[in-house]
């Protein structure tokens, strides 16, 4: 999922926030260590891009950690254009009540035209889903 250009001109502080749920074909199946939700910005309209942040299952190879939108984690970081993400681990392997369902991405770059947002899935057989 790529954004269009987005105007943070005039804007005093920028932020991005998205509600994210790990969920499965199967109920038994949910993020692993490996699979992760990427979040990057691009300050200039797509040409370069940073990884900032990486929501992933449990810290275990097979983890199946899964959550609902209502779940109470939160995965945040702020924005420092260096490319090298924080990850954020699921806090629990299996079902998560407090799994990360709300991701954040603090201090975005103000006064340009050409902000891009782009978000990644990256699993086997996970079907993550986006909201807001």
């Amino acid at each position: 999922l790529t954004s269009a250009n987005l105007s943070t001109a005039g804007a005093g502080f920028a932020a991005l926030r998205f509600s994210l749920q790990a969920v499965s074909l199967n109920t038994t199946d949910g993020l692993d260590q490996l699979d992760y939700v990427r979040v990057e910005i691009s300050p200039n309209g797509g040409a370069n891009w940073f990884n900032t942040l990486e929501v992933r299952g449990g810290n275990d190879l097979f983890a199946n950690s899964y959550w609902s939108y209502g779940a109470t984690g939160t995965a945040e970081t702020s924005y420092d254009g260096n490319g090298t993400p924080v990850i954020v681990y699921a806090p629990a392997n299996g079902n998560n009540p407090a799994g990360n369902s709300t991701v954040i991405v603090r201090g975005l770059p103000v006064g340009i035209a050409n902000l891009r947002v782009r978000i990644t899935l990256f699993s086997i057989n996970l079907a993550g889903v986006l909201e807001r």
